[in-house]
């Protein structure tokens, strides 16, 4: 799993599937910070049940009638199926984990920073 989140941390998007709590105040409009998202669980307005909202991606948008001050979203996040370059740069990053425990300065070895490299994030928008 350490080698899973080093991955995730350098692409900026979450790979293994992970149940997230997200509590905010309540707006027309919110963008879900962790991503790409699976599925929502769960929506609840001031505490209570309630389905009136769409989501695109990320985006979670409300519909007008909905009023309250706290919003809180359960949602599943990650990626559904891993592409093979992130499953090998995971792997090799394990190894090398494994093969030399110490502390490094090295975040990633390069070859697995080659692989993760077109799967990262460079903004906060809402491309997954």
């Amino acid at each position: 799993m350490a080698a899973v989140r080093a991955a995730e941390h350098f692409i900026g998007k979450l790979i293994a599937p992970s149940l997230i709590t997200f509590t905010t105040s309540l707006s027309r409009s919110l963008t879900l910070p962790e991503g790409p998202v699976i599925e929502v669980l769960g929506v609840k307005v001031d505490g209570k049940e309630m389905d009136s909202y769409t989501r695109e991606g990320r985006v979670i948008t409300f519909s007008d009638d909905v009023a309250g001050s706290e919003v809180a979203i359960v949602y599943k996040a990650g990626m559904e199926s891993v592409d093979y370059d992130i499953r090998a740069a995971v792997l090799l990053h394990a190894a090398a984990i494994l093969n030399n425990p110490v502390d490094s300065v090295e975040t990633l070895p390069k070859a697995s920073t080659n692989l993760l490299r077109p799967y990262r994030s460079w903004h906060d928008g809402d491309d997954y």
